[in-house]
């Protein structure tokens, strides 16, 4: 007897949203937040410890999260201030500029490859001496 079951996936659509504008940085601190009220309750010093090293560990890479997050930030805004920028210098240029194209003529390339550089120091030095050792037969 084959039952077919209809199943729906029922889902959270705040929980989605918070989950998508957390910053990873702000997952870490939080991490690290609950992990040391956890901790606290721990009755063994070396549950204890591990605890502490991992809340050190979370706040180090949250830190470093930080540090990226801002300098995404500082780029897009750079971004986003020299490209305003840009748009307004090519409308001045083009409201300054005579309507014809300035082409600028470019010559033919050239037939020949040009010569090999040379460096005047490089000379021939010979080895009057070498030595080579094969080894010995089924050694």
């Amino acid at each position: 007897v084959d039952i077919m079951v209809d199943i729906t996936v029922i889902e959270d659509e705040e929980n989605e949203e918070t989950e998508e504008e957390e910053l990873p940085s702000l997952t870490r601190e939080l991490d690290a937040d609950a992990i040391e009220k956890l901790a606290k309750s721990a009755e063994r010093p070396s549950v204890r410890a591990h605890l502490d090293s991992l809340v050190s560990k979370l706040r180090r890479e949250s830190a470093a999260l930080k540090r990226v997050e801002a300098s995404k930030q500082k780029s897009t805004e750079e971004k986003a201030d020299s490209k305003s920028a840009a748009v307004s210098e090519d409308e001045t240029v083009k409201a300054a500029s005579n309507p014809e194209p300035a082409v600028k003529a470019l010559s033919p390339p050239s037939s020949r490859p040009a010569p090999p550089v040379v460096p005047s120091t490089a000379k021939y030095c010979p080895i009057d001496k070498f030595a080579f050792d094969a080894g010995s037969y089924n050694s």
